[in-house]
Formats: structure tokens, C-alpha cells, sequence
């Protein structure tokens, strides 16, 4: 058999596809946040182009599959210290969990700075860079395409390996049991490794991690609030361990992380995770948080003294 002719594929100048930033690039990625979204194993959605932080605009501001937002700022040039600013700018103004830097090449100084970022934040602050690439074989339209150079952690090498879809196979169940116990109204799992629970009480989030040891936790997103919540919390430590009935879960551990303001429950596991008795525990945990800290958080907040909110 006649081996078929094959094309070369050629790296193409981005500035060739998208002439300018605001004008060409930043519509074109909102009308295609799907394509990013494949790349990092996330499912965005978008809410904003130019979202307004003060005297500036973030590129676009997006959610995840959880209902978090996502602050994405993008470039037509090599990474530079102007946008990196913009970035953590505009991402503390929206208080976003995800943050996510696109652009044809990062200088080695500000890869550096997102892995040192990530080493660093609490574990539902995820960042990402992503380098940016048009490629086409012989007279073909180009295409685009996202390689992520910088993830999370050690909860991230998904992105090099272990498959997403996995991941959303084993959260479904989880998410489909949750609303029909009324625990949420998310309809869809997550691909990526924590799968998140928006409360009704505002800026309290119910986390389930099924990374090296499956966690339940909750975080808070007001970054004015989170450390008194968690003080106050953490005053009252004795009475909601024993609400979690831990003396009787042995095998169920209380981490309270100060540096983070969060408060999980973990268990240590060495094999496969993605298992029904994972499931189950998870559910039985958020179940019991959402019992234990919806009316705590909320009384909390509500009684912050006036200007700490």
C-alpha cells in the first residue's frame, strides 16, 4: 500500500491571524473560550469582555463549570511585567478563583512567578499560563492552538497525563446526588480535580478534592472576611469536630490551615480515589458542612463589626 502524502506543519505569527489585541484577539478568545477551556480541562463560561476593575478593564471575565469566576487577560506579544500586574489587579477586584495568562511565550522570570504564585496559594486558587500557537499544513486556514506551561501544582499533572473525563465521570454521581438532596442546583461535574459548591450564603464555597488524599473543605472568597470567619470558626473548634462525629470516624482527619483560612476534613488514601466509597464519603462530609457551617459563616458575617466586610 502507497504510503498517503503528508503535510508539514508550520508555525504561523499570531499578529498574521489577529492583527490587533483588543480589537481581533480578546473578541475572538470570548467567542471561543471553548477551545481554552479543552486545553486546561475547564469549563468556561463567558460573563465579560473588558470588565471593568477601577481606571482599567480586564480582558475577559469568565466562570468555571462551578459558577466561580475566572479572570483571563491576554497578550499578542511575549509576556512583560505590565500584564502581569494587570492580571493580579484585576483578579483581586472580582475576587476570582482561577487566573489564567495567554500568550505566545513566557519569559522564564514571569513562568517563575506563576509556579511560585501557585506554591503559595490556597489550594482554590488555581493559575495558569498558556501559550498561544497558530499552526497550519501547506495553503490550510490556520488554527489555534493552547499548550498550558504553567498549572497548579501536583493537582494539575492531569494536564500532562490522567484524564479529565475521569475525574467528571466519578464527580457526576456526586453532583446528581447533592441536588437531589438539595445540597446544590449544579447540574454538570467538573473535569479538573476540586469540584466546587457555591453556598447560599455569600462567599462561603463547599469544596470536594479528590487529589492525593480526597478532602472536603470550605473556603471563603471575600478575601476582607475569610480571617475573621475563620478565628471565629476556629473558636469554636471543639463543638464542630465533635458535630462531625470524628470521635467515631476514625479514620476521617480536621485540618484547620490558618495561613489559607480553610477548614477540611481528609482521609488518607493510596490507590485509585475515583471509587464509589470516596463518593460516598464525600457526600456524607458536605452534608454535614453545609449542616454544621451554613447558619455559623452566616451569623459571622452578619455580625462583623461595621467596615470589616
Amino acid at each position: 500500500m502507497a504510503v498517503q502524502e503528508l503535510g508539514k506543519l508550520e508555525v504561523v505569527d499570531v499578529r498574521k491571524v489577529w492583527e490587533q489585541e483588543r480589537r481581533d484577539f480578546t473578541p475572538w478568545l470570548a467567542d471561543n473560550l471553548a477551545l481554552l477551556g479543552d486545553a486546561l480541562q475547564i469549563d468556561l463560561k463567558l460573563e465579560h469582555i473588558e470588565a471593568r476593575v477601577g481606571d482599567f478593564s480586564l480582558d475577559i471575565l469568565a466562570t468555571d463549570g462551578n459558577g466561580a469566576k475566572v479572570a483571563i487577560e491576554n497578550q499578542l506579544e511575549p509576556t512583560d511585567h505590565t500584564h502581569l500586574g494587570q492580571l493580579l489587579t484585576y483578579a483581586a477586584g472580582y475576587d476570582v478563583l482561577t487566573l489564567i495568562w495567554v500568550t505566545p511565550s513566557f519569559r522564564d522570570g514571569h513562568r517563575a512567578t506563576l509556579e511560585w504564585l501557585n506554591s503559595w496559594a490556597p489550594d482554590e486558587i488555581e493559575i495558569y499560563g498558556v501559550e498561544l500557537r497558530a499552526v497550519r499544513i501547506g495553503n490550510s486556514l490556520p488554527a489555534p492552538e493552547f499548550i498550558p506551561v504553567v498549572s497548579p501544582n501536583e493537582r494539575r499533572s492531569s494536564l500532562q497525563g490522567a484524564d479529565g473525563s475521569k475525574r467528571k465521570e466519578f464527580y457526576q454521581p456526586l453532583v446528581d446526588r447533592l441536588r437531589e438532596a438539595g445540597f446544590t442546583k449544579s447540574q454538570s461535574a467538573t473535569t479538573t480535580w476540586i469540584q466546587r459548591f457555591v453556598s447560599d450564603v455569600p462567599g462561603l464555597t463547599y469544596n470536594a478534592d479528590v487529589g492525593n488524599n480526597p478532602r472536603v473543605f470550605i473556603s471563603m472568597s471575600d478575601k476582607n472576611t475569610k480571617k475573621q470567619v475563620f478565628d471565629a470558626l476556629r473558636q469554636d473548634a471543639e463543638q464542630i469536630e465533635k458535630d462531625l462525629d470524628l470521635e467515631i470516624d476514625t479514620n476521617t482527619k480536621i485540618v484547620w490551615k490558618t495561613s489559607q483560612g480553610n477548614i477540611a476534613v481528609s482521609i488518607d488514601k493510596s490507590d485509585n480515589n475515583l471509587t464509589e466509597e470516596v463518593r460516598k464519603w464525600m457526600f456524607d462530609y458536605l452534608i454535614k458542612f453545609k449542616k454544621i457551617f451554613d447558619h455559623r459563616v452566616e451569623n459571622i458575617v452578619n455580625n462583623l463589626p461595621e467596615g470589616a466586610e
